[in-house]
């Protein structure tokens, strides 16, 4: 495939991500979906996500679409303490930046996994990191069979794929957070209401202009009036005359 149809492949995918991250209303399905998307229209071999669970620091796959018996009892981990957290993966959790590694087979810091990734033909990689309100919060991987697949344009593309999924991931917790306030705005609603009604002393609401906005039956027992009739009167048909403001 030629540069060009790989790029072209890369834009592909890149709209085909953007169109349905507009359309998604699940996390769930937020992962996988990069996943085959890169492969299936990105012309990678394999692509997975991964992120430290709690306070491990192994990687955890959550993700993955493609060659993904490369994957298969695989150590990965964010420790600068073992080779095996000294990777592209290692170093993009902690440095929060892309990490490029265009000859897999030459990378010193790829060593424990050189023999796995040549048995399934994997030449290059590319790992990005995703972020979650301004913090890390997984590694997008993605692989090729080919040496020097992962030029500046290829990367930005996919770095955008990245953005595009943090932008999202952002997205759902404004939703969350959205009905997490409404949810706490309906049960603050439903306690007044509850003590608005059920009070025993009279209650009511009138706007700038004196009419009725709400009252509660104490009230209504109160003045002597109905609902349908005080809707009838305001706050100053019910004033006695020698309390009213004089102009």
């Amino acid at each position: 495939m030629s540069e060009n149809e790989n790029t072209a492949q890369l834009y592909r995918a890149l709209s085909e991500i953007n169109q349905a991250i507009v359309r998604m209303d699940e996390e769930a399905s937020l992962f996988p979906l990069i996943c085959r998307i890169a492969v299936e229209h990105g012309g990678m071999a394999l692509a997975w996500v991964g992120r430290q669970v709690g306070d491990q620091p192994d990687i955890a796959i959550v993700a993955d679409y493609g060659l993904n018996e490369y994957l298969r009892g695989i150590k990965i981990s964010t420790s600068p303490d073992i080779p095996e957290g000294n990777g592209p993966t290692g170093t993009c959790w902690r440095e929060n930046r892309s990490v490029i590694t265009n000859e897999l087979e030459k990378n010193p810091f790829f060593t424990p996994w050189v023999a796995r990734a040549a048995s399934h033909g994997l030449r290059a990689s590319v790992v990005l990191p995703i972020t979650r309100g301004g913090e890390i919060y997984a590694v997008f991987s993605v692989y090729s069979t080919e040496h020097d697949a992962f030029d500046g344009v290829t990367v930005g593309l996919l770095d955008e794929v990245a953005s595009d999924v943090s932008f999202a991931l952002d997205n759902f917790d404004r939703r969350a957070q959205l009905e997490r306030s409404r949810q706490e705005l309906v049960a603050k609603e439903k306690h007044f209401r509850a003590y608005f009604e059920n009070t025993p002393v009279g209650m009511t609401a009138i706007d700038i202009g004196g009419s009725w906005i709400e009252m509660n039956q104490q009230f209504l027992d109160i003045i002597g009036y109905s609902r349908e009739e005080i809707n009838h009167l305001n706050w100053v048909d019910l004033t006695y005359p020698e309390d009213r403001e004089e102009d």
